[in-house]
C-alpha cells in the first residue's frame, strides 16, 4: 500500500499541469455543491429571524395560568425568560358610526422596547391606556381623551395617555395578536393573587425542547398537546414554527419538501459536477494508458491499479474539497454582501451567512458521491488495460467496416478541409461528447434563466398612480400647517394640489361616444354612471388655463385613458385604452341623483354641463379609470351642494397632493416625521416611487442571484470545454502530424480547425436550443394546468440567444486555437515515432 501511495505522490508531482487541472475541476464542482448548502442555511437563518419577528422568540405560551403558578415556571432550570400578559378587558368601541372590537392588554414589559415610538407617557394606573397611531389619527382621538369600551358586563372608561407607533421591527404583534379583535390597547400591568395570566416562556437551550416543554407542562399539571397532530390545546400554544427551524420539532411533510428540494437541486448539480470531474479523471487515464500497461506488465493486478487511481483521487480531493469549501464561503459571502447592498431599503434585516450542519452534511455527501462516481469508471477502465493493448493503443484506433459518409455540399462549400473537419467530428464523437454536453448545459441554463428574467421584467407591476407620491390631508385645523411642512421637504421637484368629488351622471347618448369605446360598452353593458370632478389649486389652475389658451371658464374633460370592464363578480375581462368621446361641441352631461343603487331610476337632475374642452392629458399624473372633468371653484362647490350623498361622503375639502420627488427614501423619512408630529390627523400617504424602487431592487437582486449562479456553472462548464478540447487535440497529435506529412499546409490546417470549431459549435447550439425550447414547452404546459384556459406566455430572449451563439463560437474557437498552437511547432517525424510513457 505504501508503494502505491509513494508512486501516486510521485506521479502527481511529475504531472503538475494535469494535477492542477484535476484540482481546479474538483474545487469548482465542490464549491458549487457547498454553495447550495450555504444558501439553504442562510435561508433557514433568515426564516428563524422572520418567525421571531412575527411570532416571537418564546417557545411556548401558556394560557390562563393562575399567577400563583408563575413561580413554578420561573424556578425551572431550563427557563430563560418569562413574559406575562393579562387581558384586562375586551369589548367594542364606537368609531363614528361603526363598532370595532377591542382588546385591552397589560404586559410586564417596558412598552418602549416593543414599539418603535411612543408619544405621551406610559400607563401608570389600571384605567390608563396607550393606543395605536392608526386608531388615534383615523378617529381623531388625542392624548388625555376618554374612550369607552363596552361589553356584556358594562362600560369601562379609559384615559388615553400615549400613542404608540409600530414598524416592521416592532414586537407588539407577538403579544397583541388576536384574530377576533381589530385593535389592541395597552395599559398598566398589575397582578392579584388569584388572577389569571398568559405566560410566554423562552428556554435557555432548544436542544431536546420537546421534552423540556413537556416536563414544564407536567409541573404545571397541564396536558401537553400531541405534537404530531397539533401544536396547541386550550392550555398552551407551542411555537412550532421556530422549533421546527431549530430542528427540534419535525414536521414530516415540510421537512421532506425542504430536504427533497435541496437533494434534487444537489442531484442535478451533481450530474454537472460528475461530468466535469469524470472528464478530468478520464483525460488523466487516457493520457497514461501506456503507463498503466507497463504497470500491468511488471505484475500490478487490476485491483492495485484501481487502488492507485483512487489514491490519486483521494490526495487530489484532500486538497480540492477544503479549497471548494473555502471558496464557497467566500462566494456566498460576496453574493450576500451584494444582495444586502441592493436590497438595503427593501429588507428589514440584512441576510447573513449561516452554517447549519444538516444542510452542509447533505452537500458534503453529494460532493463525496460525485467524486466517487466520477473516479469509479476511469479507475475500472485503467485496470482493464493490458500491456499489449497499451503499447498498440488498439482501442483508440477502431477500424469499422462502415465508412464515414462525407457531405457533398460541405465539400463544395468548404473544400477538402471542410470534409476533413466534419469527419473528425464524427470520428471523435466520444472525445467531443463531454465538450458538447458541457456547452449544451450552459446554453440550456442561460436560455432558461434569460426567459425567466425576461418574464419578470415584462410582467405587469401594479401602479395605481404614476405620480411619485400621493398624499391626502383631511379637513381640519392642522391642514394648512401640514401642507406648509410638506412643501418644505427638500426632495420635492414638483407638486400639484387639488380637491376631488365623485358625481353621478345620466349615461351619455350613444352618438357622443367614440365608436371603438361604444363597441366595448355595448359588449359589456357598462354605461357610465359616475364621473370624477376635480378642482385644482387656484394658482395652478390659472396657469393651466393659460397653457391651454383659455381666456374664460370652460370645463376641461379628459378624453383619453383606460377603462377596465368586468363581469357581475367584478372580475376584469378587458381593458379599453383610447379615446372616449367624439370631439363634438354637442356633448353634454346631466348630473343627477338616483333612487336605486343600480342607477336606473333618476330622482332629479340638477346640472347640465356642456361646452367641453377635450384634452388627452391633464396635470393629474397617473392612470384614471373613470371620466375626469376639471372645473372652477363655483361649479365644484355647486355640484357638491346639490348632490344627494346619502350615507356616502366625498370629503370634498380634503386636500390631495401629487408630488414628484428626487430621493424616495429620504422623502419617506421626512414625511413620516410630519405624520408622527400630527398623530391626531389621519394623513393618507403612498410613495409609489419608493415601492417601485423596492420592486426594481428586488428584481435586480433576483437577476444578480440567478446570473451569478448561471455564470458559476458556465465557468465550470467552460473550464471543462477548454480542458477536453485541449486533451482531444493532444491525443490527435499523430493524426495531425500525418496530415502535415502528406502535404497539408499551415493555411489548410488552420482552415480545417476553424471549420471543426464551427461544426462543433453548431452541433452544440442545435442540441442546446432544442433542449431549451423543449423544456420551455413543458413549463408552459405545466403552468397552463394552473391557469386553466389562460395562455401562459414566456417571452423568447432573442438578444440573449444571439449573445449565446457568439459566446459558444468564441469559447470553442479560442480553445481550439490554444490547443493547436501547442502542436504546430512539433517535429512531424518525432511526433509519429513518439512512444514514451
Amino acid at each position: 500500500m505504501k508503494l502505491l501511495y509513494d508512486f501516486a505522490i510521485k506521479n502527481l508531482k511529475e504531472n503538475k499541469k494535469r494535477t492542477m487541472v484535476s484540482i481546479i475541476g474538483i474545487t469548482l464542482s465542490c464549491s458549487l455543491l457547498f454553495s447550495i448548502g450555504f444558501f439553504a442555511s442562510t435561508y433557514r437563518d433568515n426564516a428563524i429571524r422572520e418567525v421571531i419577528r412575527y411570532n416571537g422568540s418564546h417557545h411556548i405560551e401558556f394560557n390562563n395560568i393562575n399567577t400563583s403558578k408563575v413561580d413554578i415556571i420561573k424556578k425551572d432550570l431550563e427557563v430563560k425568560d418569562v413574559v406575562l400578559k393579562i387581558i384586562t378587558n375586551y369589548g367594542t368601541i364606537k368609531f363614528g358610526e361603526y363598532d370595532s372590537s377591542i382588546e385591552v392588554v397589560a404586559l410586564n414589559l417596558d412598552y418602549n422596547n416593543i414599539f418603535s415610538k411612543i408619544i405621551g407617557r406610559l400607563p401608570e394606573k389600571g384605567n390608563e391606556v396607550i393606543i395605536s397611531h392608526s386608531v388615534s389619527s383615523s378617529n381623531n382621538i388625542s392624548i388625555d381623551n376618554e374612550i369607552k369600551v363596552s361589553n356584556n358586563k358594562g362600560d369601562t372608561n379609559y384615559k388615553v395617555v400615549g400613542i404608540y407607533f409600530t414598524d416592521n421591527r416592532s414586537a407588539h404583534a407577538i403579544y397583541s395578536k388576536n384574530r377576533y379583535t381589530n385593535e389592541t390597547f395597552f395599559n398598566y400591568f398589575e397582578t392579584n393573587k388569584n388572577s389569571e395570566t398568559n405566560v410566554f416562556v423562552t428556554l435557555k437551550s432548544t436542544k431536546h425542547a420537546h421534552a423540556k416543554l413537556a416536563n414544564l407542562a407536567a409541573k404545571l399539571e397541564l396536558p401537553f398537546p400531541d405534537i404530531d397532530s397539533t401544536d396547541s390545546n386550550q392550555f398552551m400554544t407551542i411555537n412550532t414554527g421556530l422549533l421546527f427551524l431549530y430542528g427540534e420539532i419535525t414536521n414530516k411533510g415540510t421537512n421532506a419538501v425542504i430536504s427533497l428540494t435541496i437533494m434534487l437541486i444537489s442531484f442535478v448539480l451533481s450530474v454537472i459536477c460528475i461530468l466535469i470531474i469524470y472528464n478530468a479523471f478520464t483525460i488523466s487515464v487516457t493520457e497514461r494508458k501506456r503507463q498503466f500497461g507497463m504497470l500491468s506488465s511488471v505484475g500490478a493486478s487490476p485491483m492495485q491499479i484501481i487502488k492507485l487511481v483512487f489514491i490519486e483521487v483521494g490526495i487530489i480531493s484532500i486538497i480540492a474539497v477544503p479549497l471548494g469549501f473555502i471558496i464557497s464561503i467566500l462566494n456566498v459571502s460576496f453574493t450576500l454582501l451584494i444582495l444586502n447592498k441592493i436590497l438595503e431599503i427593501v429588507i428589514v434585516e440584512p441576510l447573513r451567512l449561516s452554517l447549519f450542519p444538516f444542510f452542509i452534511l447533505i452537500s458534503l455527501t453529494f460532493v463525496l458521491f460525485s467524486i466517487f462516481i466520477s473516479a469509479l469508471l476511469p479507475a475500472a477502465r485503467a485496470s482493464d488495460i493490458t500491456p499489449i493493448e497499451a503499447i498498440k493503443l488498439n482501442k483508440d484506433i477502431k477500424i469499422k467496416r462502415k465508412r464515414i459518409k462525407s457531405n457533398k455540399l460541405i465539400s463544395k462549400l468548404f473544400g477538402i478541409e471542410g470534409e476533413l473537419a466534419l469527419k473528425n467530428i464524427k470520428r471523435n464523437k466520444k472525445r467531443y461528447r463531454t465538450t458538447t454536453i458541457s456547452i449544451v448545459i450552459s446554453i440550456v441554463l442561460f436560455i432558461l434563466i434569460s426567459i425567466y428574467l425576461n418574464a419578470i421584467s415584462t410582467s405587469y407591476i401594479w401602479n395605481n398612480d404614476n405620480a411619485d407620491v400621493s398624499i391626502s390631508i383631511p379637513e381640519g385645523d392642522n391642514q394648512k400647517n401640514i401642507i406648509i411642512e410638506i412643501k418644505k421637504i427638500g426632495e420635492i421637484k414638483d407638486i400639484i394640489e387639488y380637491k376631488q368629488q365623485s358625481q353621478f351622471i345620466e349615461p351619455p347618448q350613444a352618438n357622443f361616444l367614440y365608436k371603438d369605446y361604444l363597441e366595448v360598452i355595448n359588449e359589456y353593458s357598462f354605461p357610465n354612471h359616475y364621473i370624477s370632478v376635480i378642482l385644482l389649486e387656484e394658482e395652478y389652475y390659472q396657469k393651466y388655463m393659460k397653457k391651454l389658451g383659455l381666456k374664460s371658464y370652460q370645463p376641461i374633460i379628459l378624453n383619453y385613458g383606460e377603462h377596465p370592464f368586468h363581469d357581475e363578480f367584478f372580475i376584469d375581462h378587458s381593458t379599453y385604452k383610447g379615446q372616449f368621446y367624439n370631439d363634438d361641441s354637442r356633448v353634454y352631461f346631466n348630473f343627477c341623483n338616483f333612487k336605486d343603487i343600480d342607477y336606473k331610476k333618476i330622482s332629479n337632475c340638477y346640472y347640465k354641463m356642456n361646452n367641453f374642452l377635450f384634452v388627452k392629458e391633464i396635470p393629474l399624473i397617473g392612470k384614471h379609470y373613470q371620466d375626469i372633468i376639471i372645473v372652477n371653484k363655483e361649479v365644484f362647490h355647486y355640484l357638491a351642494e346639490k348632490k344627494d350623498n346619502g350615507n356616502f361622503s366625498d370629503n370634498i375639502n380634503d386636500i390631495n397632493m401629487q408630488i414628484t420627488i428626487k430621493n424616495p427614501k429620504i422623502f419617506d423619512e421626512e414625511i413620516k416625521k410630519i405624520i408622527e408630529k400630527h398623530p391626531n390627523t389621519f394623513i393618507s400617504y403612498y410613495n409609489s416611487k419608493l415601492d417601485n424602487q423596492q420592486n426594481d431592487l428586488a428584481r435586480l437582486a433576483l437577476k444578480f442571484a440567478l446570473y451569478s449562479f448561471s455564470a458559476f456553472i458556465t465557468l465550470i462548464a467552460v473550464t471543462n470545454v477548454i480542458n477536453s478540447i485541449n486533451t482531444s487535440i493532444n491525443l490527435r497529435k499523430t493524426d495531425f502530424a500525418i496530415l502535415r506529412s502528406v502535404g497539408q499546409t499551415p493555411k489548410s490546417f488552420n482552415k480545417m480547425i476553424r471549420l471543426e470549431s464551427i461544426f462543433l459549435g453548431l452541433k452544440s447550439l442545435f442540441y442546446g436550443f432544442l433542449t431549451s425550447f423543449g423544456l420551455i414547452y413543458t413549463l408552459i404546459k405545466i403552468n397552463s394546468l394552473s391557469y386553466g384556459d389562460s395562455e401562459v406566455v414566456l417571452p423568447i430572449p432573442y438578444t440573449n440567444m444571439i449573445v449565446c451563439i457568439i459566446a459558444v463560437f468564441i469559447i470553442i474557437f479560442l480553445s481550439m486555437q490554444y490547443a493547436t498552437s501547442q502542436i504546430k511547432k512539433d517535429n512531424i517525424i518525432e511526433t509519429i515515432r513518439k512512444e514514451n510513457i
